[in-house]
């Protein structure tokens, strides 16, 4: 999965499904690439299974990777059960 501005932007919920196709689909462990400042090469993009937006917001890296962490963590709550993800109010 590479981080991608023109990638898909999904709700977390959107995300867990995602993760959980993923892990029943494709049997090797999933690499979540974060790219600098100036994106990511076109070839490799072209090459990533999924391109994912956390918006059109400019991150600091480091904010984009635990950012990253936190969603991973919470598509995995989301998936197994664990009482982590709250529904919106509306």
């Amino acid at each position: 999965m590479c981080l991608d501005r023109k990638g898909r932007n999904l709700s977390s919920r959107a995300l867990a499904a995602e993760v959980g196709r993923l892990r029943s689909e494709w049997q090797r462990p999933v690499a979540w690439i974060v790219g600098s400042d100036l994106g990511l090469d076109p070839r490799l993009l072209k090459s990533s299974r999924f391109g994912l937006s956390l918006g059109s917001l400019t991150l600091p890296h480091e904010l984009a990777r635990l950012t990253v962490f936190e969603q991973i963590y919470r598509s995995f709550t989301i998936l197994e059960g664990i009482n982590y993800h709250r529904r919106p109010f509306h």
